[in-house]
Parts: structure tokens; C-alpha cells; sequence
């Protein structure tokens, strides 16, 4: 019957072949978990040396990934930004965003930011940062499964690791531009590992940790703390959590209204979930294929196992509800979006595999999860079913001699303050220069216009009055502000 399914998906022209989603995707990757799960190769079911290097050899291969992207100037706004607010850290301005002109407290709750910024100090670098990203990952990954071991058992432990470094969007949050959400990432592993273990501390820290390093870890603790709190062996911790997620928000938000009137978290809000025809523009999101398909390729790596553990699904409700009704394309597994679902994704497949091992099924749950697992990674970054932007499609781009030439373009520049109009890419080569840029919800000009120098790159140069040329190479236009003209004496 297995190999009947995975040949069906090959063979059968279902609708949708030709979109981003294609079902036989779906089908394809729970047959051929299946079908392998049913044949007699052997994983080895304890954590130990062959995991742990295949771990290291993953997380290399991300790494290679994410240096190409550093060396071509591959990253831009989002990495741009965090430098810039590391930037003005350790200048003593503390989270301070040149392109917000406010703290970015304000915006979202990275508070576990300012703990990165005397690695800053040290080595101002964009490639240090998204080392720090990776390592973040990968041990949270490892903290993870160690704890599901010392919960579920050893298979669940193989499982949810093996699981882990192959989901598309564990992928797309290690390889995207940093963000503090991965520090959450990593404290919700922590927390996990800790309550695997019954280590109460490091339960409580990786809490903490998680909360202070993105909005979106509350209300998670507080569902977490809920569910667990049904339970009579955890309900003192359970309690303990969702007040503890409760207090966060109401401390959180009452400041951003006591000290900015909320306008950025309203700003967020109009972003995200702004209106684009009422109910029924909500609903058409709830149905559109791209939606839907972000919620298959969040549970077909792992063959649906995680719905046997569906409680631990809970927690990661409102990320999953807020991708899904977004207006932002925040379903997208290219982006930080999934920090929250996946280590409770994770740990729900850990559950599942421990239920039905448990009933007899032997080992037939952990390779049908490794199965799953693997033909996921494989078809969402391979060939015409790629979900994600190919590995190999990227290696193989040029792109290093235009990037040394930029760099060489802005280490010419001036002293003073710049403004970027067009292409993000020299954004992170300029974080230490008040950097302003357009945004897209948000009028700039006034804020544009008053540094002293504006770059056009890959875009048509429109300075505005009391602007003159200075420097350019192809594709880029570089523009200073008279000053004259401030002082109003004559030219």
C-alpha cells in the first residue's frame, strides 16, 4: 500500500501541479515515509556520536550557504538593522534604531538583544552575527532532542533531531538575516530540555530567555502554562508559566502605551493584519493556497505524527493563526516566522513517535519520520518543486567581483550620515552611519532628506534640491547635501 501511494503521487495529474504547492508533493513525501518505514535498514536510537556529527556536517552546510550569501552581499534590511542597533549599544544608546528614531522596544520585545552586544563590541561583523544565528540553531536542536530523549525515550530523541535539521523552515530561519527571534528559538529548546529532564532552573531560564526575546513567546507561555496546569503533576509549574507569559504582556505593552502611545506595536499591528476586505479578506487568507500550503509544509516533514501529539501543538497556535491571516507574507519559510512553532512542532513529533512505539510499532515511527523528513528537505529544495530558493541554484550564481566592487565603492565614501534609496545590499557595510532608508508603510522623506549623503543603488537617481553629485560606478549614484545652503550663505 505504501509504495502504491508514493507511486500514485508520480502518476495521478492532481490540480495545482503548476503552483508553488503542488499536491503530489504532499502525497509523494507520506508515501515514500511509508514505503521506507516498512523496510529493514536500522537508525540507531541514542543520541550520541553519529548524531552529533551529523549535526556538525548539517549545520557546515548551512554555514557554506550563509558565508556565500555574506561574501555577495546577499543580506540586507534586516541584518542592516540589528548591526545598526547593536551599532548604537555600544555607543551607549541603548536598542536604539536610526531607522525607526526610536528604540526598537517600541516595535517588538528584543530585550535578549543587548546580551549580544560585547560580542559586538569585539568583532563588528555581519558573518559574526549569522554565525551566532547558526550556533543558536544548532544547539538549540541538540537541546531539544536530548530532552525529548529524556522524556519519550531514545527514538523520540533520534527523531525530533533528525526531524529538526531537515524541516524546510528550520532551513529558512537558520539561512534568513538575523533576527533575536532565534535567541527565542533557542530559550524555548532550553525550556523544553529543561522540562524533559526535570532541571526546574533551566526550565525557568530558557522561559525567561524566550519571553524577552520576542512578543510572540507570550502568549505561547501562556497556553503552554494552561495546558500543563490540567494536569495535577504540573500544575504548580503550569500555573506558574502562564502568569509569568501574562505578566510579560501587560509589563510589555504598558510601557510601549506609557512611553510611546503604542504607535509602534499599532504600527505592527496595521502591517500585519491590516484591512483588505473585512471578514471576507480574512477568510480568503484562511483558504488561499499559499496559506494552506504553509501549513502543510510546516507537518508533512515528520508524516503528520505531530497531530498524535497535538497538545503540544497548542502552544504554537497564535504564530501559526497570525502567518496564516497576515496580510505580510509571513508564511513564507524564508523568514522568522516559525521561531515559536517549531521546537513545540518538534516535541509534538517526539510525542507522536513515543505513543505509537509504545503500542508495538517498534521503529516503524522514527524512520517514517526520518523518511518524511528527508524527502521534505530534498523536494522543497530541489528542481521545479522548490519551496525555498535552491541550494545549488545559489552556489552556482555569480555575484563575487560585483560585491567586492561595491565594497571597494563604499569604503570611498565621506564621513557623515547616508540615506539608501533602491537595493538593501550595502546596507550592512553602513551601520554606523545613521543609515535611513524608504519604507514602505511610513513616510521618510523629511528623515532622508536631512542626511548628508544619499545613495542610489539600482535605482533611478531622484535627489531632491540641495543635493550634487559626487561619485558613482555603474548601477550606483552617490549624492551630498550642500551645507551652504543651510547656512544660507551664497554659493
Amino acid at each position: 500500500m505504501p509504495w502504491l501511494l508514493l507511486l500514485a503521487s508520480t502518476v495521478i495529474p492532481l490540480p495545482g501541479l503548476g503552483g508553488p504547492y503542488p499536491p503530489s508533493r504532499f502525497l509523494a513525501i507520506l508515501g515514500f515515509g511509508a514505503a521506507c518505514g516498512t523496510l529493514p535498514f536500522r537508525i540507531a536510537p541514542l543520541l550520541g556520536r553519529t548524531h552529533i556529527i551529523i549535526l556538525i556536517s548539517w549545520t557546515l552546510l548551512l554555514a557554506a550557504r550563509m558565508f556565500t550569501s555574506c561574501v555577495k552581499l546577499g543580506y540586507g534590511y534586516d541584518l542592516a538593522h540589528i548591526l545598526n542597533i547593536l551599532e548604537n549599544t555600544c555607543q551607549g544608546r541603548f536598542l536604539y534604531s536610526d531607522y525607526l528614531e526610536g528604540s526598537i522596544l517600541s516595535y517588538h520585545l528584543y530585550l535578549t538583544l543587548g546580551l549580544l552586544a560585547p560580542l559586538y563590541q569585539i568583532g563588528r561583523s555581519a558573518l559574526l552575527l549569522q554565525c551566532v544565528q547558526l550556533l543558536l540553531m544548532a544547539t538549540g536542536a541538540w537541546l531539544l532532542a536530548s530532552g525529548a530523549e529524556r522524556r519519550f525515550g531514545p527514538f523520540a530523541g533520534v527523531g525530533s533531531l533528525l526531524l529538526l535539521l531537515m524541516h524546510p523552515f528550520y532551513q529558512g530561519q537558520s539561512l534568513h538575516e538575523f533576527d533575536p527571534g532565534v535567541i527565542g528559538f533557542f530559550g524555548a529548546s532550553l525550556a523544553l530540555y529543561g522540562y524533559g529532564a526535570s532541571r526546574t532552573v533551566i526550565c525557568c531560564a530558557g522561559i525567561m530567555m524566550a519571553l524577552l526575546s520576542k512578543e510572540h513567546f507570550a502568549p505561547g507561555a501562556i497556553l503552554c502554562g494552561m495546558m500543563l496546569s490540567t494536569d495535577r503533576r504540573t500544575r504548580r509549574r503550569g500555573t506558574a508559566m502562564a502568569i509569568l507569559g501574562f505578566s510579560t504582556l501587560i509589563v510589555y505593552y504598558g510601557w510601549t502605551f506609557l512611553t510611546s502611545q503604542g504607535e509602534g506595536l499599532l504600527l505592527q499591528a496595521s502591517i500585519r493584519l491590516k484591512n483588505t476586505g473585512g471578514s471576507t479578506g480574512i477568510l480568503h487568507n484562511l483558504v488561499a493556497p499559499n496559506r494552506i500550503g504553509y501549513i502543510l509544509h510546516m507537518l508533512i516533514p515528520g508524516g503528520l505524527l505531530a497531530l498524535a501529539g497535538w497538545a503540544w501543538l497548542v502552544p504554537a497556535l497564535p504564530e501559526l493563526f497570525l502567518n496564516v491571516l497576515s496580510t505580510f507574507p509571513m508564511f513564507r519559510s524564508t523568514g522568522h516566522y516559525a521561531v515559536l512553532t517549531l521546537p513545540f512542532f518538534a516535541w509534538a513529533v517526539a510525542s507522536g513517535i513515543a505513543r505509537f512505539s509504545a503500542q508495538g510499532a517498534n521503529t516503524f515511527p522514527l524512520k517514517y519520520v526520518v523518511s518524511t523528513s528527508l524527502a521534505a528537505a530534498l523536494l522543497s529544495n530541489l528542481g521545479p518543486l522548490s519551496h525555498s530558493i535552491a541550494f545549488y541554484d545559489f552556489l552556482q550564481s555569480d555575484g563575487y567581483g560585483e560585491a567586492e566592487a561595491v565594497r571597494t565603492f563604499v569604503s570611498g565614501f565621506p564621513g557623515g550620515t547616508v540615506a539608501v534609496l533602491g537595493s538593501h545590499r550595502t546596507l550592512t557595510l553602513l551601520a554606523d552611519r545613521e543609515p535611513a532608508i524608504e519604507l514602505p508603510y511610513r513616510d521618510m522623506s523629511p528623515i532622508l532628506s536631512m542626511k548628508d549623503l544619499m545613495l542610489f543603488d539600482l535605482t533611478k537617481p531622484r535627489p531632491p534640491p540641495g543635493y550634487f553629485f559626487i561619485a558613482g560606478r555603474p548601477g550606483m549614484s552617490l549624492y551630498r547635501r550642500d551645507t551652504t545652503m543651510d547656512s544660507g550663505d551664497p554659493q
